[in-house]
């Protein structure tokens, strides 16, 4: 069965509720994902450090680090990130915050290959801590 594409219109002044009706996440799946929360958390910096070891296998990766300060911060940032990615809330200020990281990734020339892989690798981690 073929669904009807939502259509994208210019953002508006309520962008959260439109990126999640084109991206078809429902009350019940933000419910979903609170749910996990408890499960997911104690264990998000090992996945972050899992990720990173990965990353550090890959040196057109970590080119895009400075130093190793900024990789220790980067590191900080993504676990505040996934603390505030499992509450849920999909705000204006979580979609402005989503807005200036994607804007970060553009400006250091960060390809869309390598970022959609590692969202591929962090959600098959955050599928194992669900199921584990």
């Amino acid at each position: 069965m073929i669904r009807e594409i939502p259509r994208v219109s210019a953002p508006s002044k309520d962008s959260s509720k439109e990126l999640l009706r084109l991206y078809r996440i429902k009350d019940s799946d933000l419910e979903v994902i609170r749910s996990m929360s408890d499960q997911v958390l104690p264990k998000i910096q090992s996945a972050i450090s899992e990720f990173y070891e990965w990353m550090s296998q890959h040196t057109n990766l970590m080119a895009f680090f400075e130093s190793e300060e900024n990789l220790r911060h980067v590191q900080k940032m993504q676990g505040i990130y996934w603390e505030s990615f499992m509450r849920a809330d999909i705000s204006e200020e979580y979609i402005s915050d989503r807005k200036r990281i994607g804007e970060i990734h553009a400006r250091i020339g960060l390809p869309v290959i390598y970022y959609m892989g590692a969202v591929s690798m962090v959600y098959d981690q955050l599928t194992d801590i669900s199921h584990g």
